[in-house]
């Protein structure tokens, strides 16, 4: 059943709206590729393919399409036929100058890439809307995000619960290359409204970010009826 689930959620996920959405969340001089399961993959540098040796196919594939999807966020840009190899904690390298994010899930890669002189970081998500159900809260939300959930209708539960387990994705992707710190998901206190795409991010110790110690942050989100998407970024 959930395999058949997943399949039908493929045919949802259109190309166009992704691109849109994505360009939507994002300053307008990122830029935003994805990468469906049923386009064909452009042979991969040797380096990356090699990290993904041991692994199984359908991991080879995911991560090949993220990084097809990367390069072309950063062709957008100017930096075309780059080469993205696996760095600490197992997150992508961007090529010099670039801050970047490579997110996926379920038959589809998304990446975002900007320019560091405009960004100081980013990060994105991409996420099933519904997949967080009330049994994982305990392991993901604080008990304030816990509470805001209950207080709402039981149609945008399910929805926010998924919004605010994206967001702190996004968060823990844009901080990870610039600190180098574990950001767990209950190090994260979100704030957000009904009727908002735009919520508050509070870490539960400063991070040293762009020269500063922060511990306020700023998120998008946008949730569709099969997919939600977050992002972080901060300009210089």
């Amino acid at each position: 059943m959930a395999d058949t689930h997943r399949a039908e959620l493929k045919t949802e996920w259109h190309e166009d709206w992704l691109l849109g959405a994505l360009q939507g969340l994002f300053p307008r001089t990122c830029g935003v590729a994805c990468w469906i399961s049923t386009h064909l993959l452009p042979p991969e540098p040797e380096i990356e393919a090699l990290a993904m040796i041991a692994a199984v196919e359908s991991r080879k594939r995911e991560f090949a399409m993220g990084r097809a999807a990367a390069r072309e966020a950063l062709r957008k840009i100017g930096h075309p036929h780059a080469t993205i190899p696996i760095g600490d904690g197992r997150a992508p390298v961007w090529p010099a100058g670039i801050v970047g994010s490579i997110a996926h899930k379920q038959g589809i890669a998304i990446a975002v890439a900007g320019r560091a002189g405009d960004l100081i970081g980013l990060g994105v998500d991409i996420e099933e809307t519904g997949a967080v159900t009330e049994n994982l809260w305990q392991d993901l939300l604080v008990p304030s995000e816990r509470a805001f959930l209950r207080s709402i209708p039981d149609d945008d539960r399910v929805r926010f619960a998924t919004a605010m387990f994206a967001v702190k994705e996004a968060l823990y992707k844009f901080q990870f290359p610039l600190t180098k710190e574990w950001v767990d998901f209950l190090d994260v206190e979100l704030t957000m409204s009904i009727g908002l795409t735009t919520c508050r991010a509070n870490t539960n110790r400063p991070l040293l970010i762009g020269g500063k110690k922060r511990d306020v942050f700023s998120a998008d989100f946008k949730i569709e009826e099969s997919v939600t998407l977050a992002a972080v970024s901060l300009s210089e």
